[in-house]
């Protein structure tokens, strides 16, 4: 390297601080050549590229997609009709005895709906599913 230029000033241009350096290795090696300084991140992520919607430099949540569902008619000694979403309309032998009780008044069903969103906010955060993944380390350049 000509001009006074070392090994040292090329890998500091090629790494400018917010670098990220992956790896396997349990420690940064840029840092033990002198190279900055580096911060394991140790958030449990999985890396994506940028888009539109989500800029370098950001977190995503976790999140399911919605499960939901409804019974659009429902009667006593027969099987549901109409049924979508998260239901499945079959038909049996012998249909099963539903029982229904309320406290104030006997009501007759019209609807019966199905939203996983309201027992775990996890559903219903996302549109996708968590891939299969590598795990990797990954340094970020902090000075």
């Amino acid at each position: 390297m000509g001009g006074g230029t070392t090994y040292i000033d090329v890998l500091e241009a090629l790494y400018p601080i917010g670098s990220l350096y992956l790896g396997t290795q349990d420690t940064c090696p840029l840092e033990t050549l002198g190279i900055g300084t580096w911060t394991k991140l140790n958030s449990g992520r999985l890396l994506q590229i940028s888009d539109d919607s989500h800029t370098a430099d950001t977190t995503i949540e976790a999140g399911l997609p919605n499960i939901t569902g409804r019974v659009s008619e429902f009667r006593y000694g027969s099987q549901i009709n109409g049924a979508n979403g998260a239901f499945n309309q079959t038909e049996t032998a012998s249909p099963a005895k539903v029982i229904l009780v309320s406290e104030t008044t006997d009501r007759e069903v019209q609807s019966v709906s199905l939203d996983a969103s309201r027992s775990s906010s996890i559903y219903g955060s996302s549109t996708t599913v968590q891939p299969p993944a590598y795990v990797i380390n990954v340094w970020k350049r902090t000075l």
